[in-house]
C-alpha cells in the first residue's frame, strides 16, 4: 500500500485516467512541483486482442496522454512512469467484469478468448510482488517514462512493433508520395 505522498500521487492517476484533459494535466501537476513526485498508471496499451477494443483505446489514450505529460512536467522535476503489466491473479475479467450479451456471431472469437486466458493462468502474477517494484521506481532517481511487470508484455510488445516496422518500411514510397514530395 502506498503512503503520504505516494497515496496522493496514486489518486492523482485515478482521476487523470477518467478525465486526461490538458486542464486537467495542469491542475495535477500544479500539486506535484513542490513534491518532485510523479504520476503512475496501469494502461495496456502496446498492443490490442479482439473482444476488449474499447478497453484497448482508453489504454492507448493513457499512453499518450502520458507520454506528453512527461515532457510538459520534466521541466518541474516531475516524473512520469506508466506500469504496464502483464497478467495478475486478480477478478479483472472475472465475476467483477460487465460484459454485454455475447452475439453468437462472434462465438470462435471469444472461444479463442477463453482458451488464451485459460493457456495464461499458470503465468499469471501476484499482485502483492508489484508493491516493491513500484516504490523502487518511485524512488528512483531516474525512473522510467514506461516499465513491464511480468515476463509477457515484451514479448507481446516485441512482436507487435517488428510488425509495424515491417508495414511502415513496406509502404514508406507510399507514406513519402503521400505527402507530395518529389524525389
Amino acid at each position: 500500500m502506498l503512503t503520504g505522498d505516494r497515496a496522493r500521487v496514486s489518486g492523482a492517476a485515478d482521476a487523470c485516467a477518467i478525465s486526461a484533459a490538458p486542464t486537467t494535466s495542469r491542475s495535477l501537476a500544479s500539486g506535484w512541483g513542490e513534491h518532485g513526485d510523479g504520476l503512475r498508471s496501469r494502461p495496456s496499451g502496446i498492443s490490442a486482442f479482439p473482444g476488449i477494443g474499447i478497453y484497448h483505446a482508453s489504454k492507448w489514450a493513457l499512453e499518450g496522454f502520458s507520454q506528453a505529460l512527461a515532457q510538459e512536467v520534466a521541466p518541474f522535476g516531475i516524473k512520469v512512469t506508466l506500469v504496464e503489466p502483464g497478467g495478475y491473479s486478480t477478478d479483472w475479467s472475472g465475476s467483477s467484469a460487465k460484459r454485454a450479451t455475447p452475439l453468437s456471431a462472434y462465438d470462435a472469437l471469444h472461444e479463442g478468448a477463453r482458451q488464451r486466458q485459460a493457456a495464461n493462468v499458470a503465468r499469471r502474477g501476484d499482485p502483492r510482488a508489484t508493491r516493491e517494484a513500484t516504490l523502487t521506481i518511485a524512488d528512483a532517481a531516474h525512473p522510467p517514462l514506461r516499465i513491464f511487470f511480468g515476463d509477457g508484455p515484451l514479448a507481446i510488445a516485441s512482436a507487435d512493433y517488428a510488425a509495424r516496422l515491417k508495414t511502415w518500411k513496406e509502404w514508406e514510397s507510399v507514406s513519402i508520395a503521400a505527402q507530395g514530395h518529389q524525389d
